[in-house]
């Protein structure tokens, strides 16, 4: 992670990551146990310090920055729900391989 240079807080690195995970406003506040409106006040506060018009280009900013990790990983922050879809993609992905090697095997018969 790099220098804070941007002077966030230890609080807004919290939210930050959340955004960074493209929690809503209303999710970050249950997760961190804040209200909505002060996690959008948060937003708001970090888009200015980054001076991004939207949460897509804070998102990419504090990325390039190296204010949010490259990778997502699972942190505290992340909840079952989360865990369950990368889990389903990484599944369906496996699936799509195997599905894609049993054509190019079956191929490979017909061929020879």
């Amino acid at each position: 992670m790099q220098e804070n240079q941007r002077n966030v807080t230890e609080r807004e690195m919290e939210v930050l990551q959340l955004i960074h995970l493209k929690m809503s406003d209303k999710e970050i506040g249950e997760k961190l146990h804040i209200s909505e409106f002060t996690a959008k006040t948060h937003r708001q506060s970090l888009r200015g310090k980054f001076k991004a018009p939207t949460s897509a280009i804070l998102r990419e900013k504090a990325l390039k920055e190296g204010y949010v990790p490259n990778t997502v990983k699972c942190s505290k922050f992340c909840n079952q729900r989360q865990i369950q879809s990368k889990q389903m993609q990484f599944e369906k992905q496996e699936q799509q391989v195997g599905k894609q090697e049993r054509q190019v095997g079956e191929q490979e018969r017909q061929v020879g």
